[in-house]
């Protein structure tokens, strides 16, 4: 039987050796890299206990946020996920579900399970009955050519081109947390004129300031300019063959352009030409669909104990 070791609060870094060793046998997504773990628990550490797992071959990367068992990220990973090989024995991910199955809480949440993931069986067996909720459509660099897959959006590029916007990838960290700032106040705005919730709270956006200063490599933000004017801002994080577009945001007086269409469409030309792989993450949203050539199903889990 597998001897289960806890590491409790936000200091994850005891196991950082155990993290690294886990992951380069099945490096997963960007979201269980040991930095995005712990800038999480830092944050978050007044709101949910946590609690890593691991038996020297598997991390369990778990929390407790009052009775409910959560993953570290909850809510702010589009991906979450076991780290280990990825050749672990169904038979061993049940086990390992079973034991935290008697850790004590009385209800769980999982959100964003990859339908190819791994350790879907681990998963499955902990949370029972999942469901199917959204899609993360991607863009592969074998597809067909963007630019003459996407005419119409290639010509809007270049007219904005000659009217003067140009594409700039910022790379000192004063000026990246600027933009940061300035894409979370217009998103803000967006939302708030829409009457729609902000999941970006001021824990998530501290979260945020903290990986952009921690994961400086990982953390790439893209603008759009019109001259000096911001016309759209676009937050990646950048990780072995494949960049991930986690938010983007755009000056809304100037909507008529498309800032947020003509950043993407920049930003995955670049992508496709550099031989790297783009995921638009969580969400089936159109201006994502456009782009995007194939989708992957995200999985939920809930379990109320009686």
């Amino acid at each position: 039987m597998s001897c289960w070791r806890c590491i409790a609060g936000p200091d994850v870094t005891p196991i950082a050796g155990a993290w690294e060793a886990a992951a380069g046998r099945a490096p997963g997504s960007v979201f269980q890299t040991l930095i995005f773990a712990r800038c999480w628990a830092e944050v978050f550490a007044q709101n949910v206990d946590v609690q890593v797992w691991t038996d020297g071959q598997l991390i369990l990367p778990l929390a407790f946020r009052g009775g409910t068992l959560i993953p570290l990220g909850e809510g702010l990973f589009d991906y979450v996920d076991l780290i280990g090989d990825d050749g672990c024995p169904e038979a061993a991910q049940r086990r390992a579900a079973d034991w935290i199955a008697g850790r004590g809480w009385s209800s769980l949440q999982i959100t964003g399970v990859r339908s190819g993931s791994p350790f879907a069986p681990f998963w499955r067996h902990l949370g029972g009955g999942g469901e199917a909720f959204t899609a993360a459509p991607r863009r592969r660099p074998t597809d067909p050519d963007v630019e003459a897959e996407h005419r119409h959006a290639a010509a809007r590029w270049r007219r904005a081109q000659r009217l003067g916007a140009r594409l700039e990838r910022l790379t000192q960290p004063a000026e990246k947390q600027l933009l940061l700032h300035w894409m979370l106040e217009h998103k803000s705005r967006r939302l708030a004129a829409a009457c729609q919730t902000n999941v970006l709270g001021e824990p998530e956006q501290r979260w945020l300031e903290r990986m952009l200063d921690a994961a400086p490599t990982l953390a790439e933000l893209w603008c759009l300019r019109l001259r000096d004017r911001l016309m759209s801002g676009l937050l990646c994080w950048r990780f072995n063959a494949t960049r991930y577009a986690y938010m983007i945001s755009y000056d809304p007086e100037l909507a008529p352009l498309s800032p947020g269409i003509l950043l993407l469409f920049a930003v995955v030309r670049l992508t496709m030409r550099a031989g790297l792989y783009f995921d638009f993450l969580t969400g089936e949203q159109a201006f994502k669909q456009r782009f995007a050539t194939h989708r992957e199903t995200l999985w939920r889990f809930r379990r109320q104990r009686d």
